[in-house]
């Protein structure tokens, strides 16, 4: 996240917007399906809405290129095989329709 903000204090498109260091505060909270974490940016006057946007835009890239799943409510079957080995697609029976689930 620090560094997330770091480039986005560098950009020319918002160095002018962000008028100071972004500060970590840390953990804000654990939930079921999620791990609040507070940064804090100081911006200059009505700017806020737009350098938030960029940096949620920036930070969810940053996690997809590191493998950071956003959390939410799931559950995963393997099928006695690694998550990543060959498993075989599941049939699942749903009332009377056969459903056949295929590895994504």
């Amino acid at each position: 996240m620090h560094s997330v903000a770091s480039q986005m204090a560098k950009d020319r498109a918002f160095a002018d917007r962000i008028i100071d260091e972004p500060e970590i505060v840390g953990v804000e909270a654990l939930g079921d399906s999620a791990v609040i974490l507070r940064l804090r940016l100081k911006v200059t006057p009505g700017s806020q809405w737009e350098v938030r946007r960029e940096f949620f835009r920036r930070i969810k890239q940053a996690f997809d290129e590191t493998g950071i799943d956003i959390p939410f409510p799931h559950f995963t079957l393997y099928p006695g095989l690694p998550k990543d080995g060959p498993a075989p697609p599941l049939n699942i029976m749903l009332g009377q329709t056969e459903a056949v689930v295929k590895n994504a």
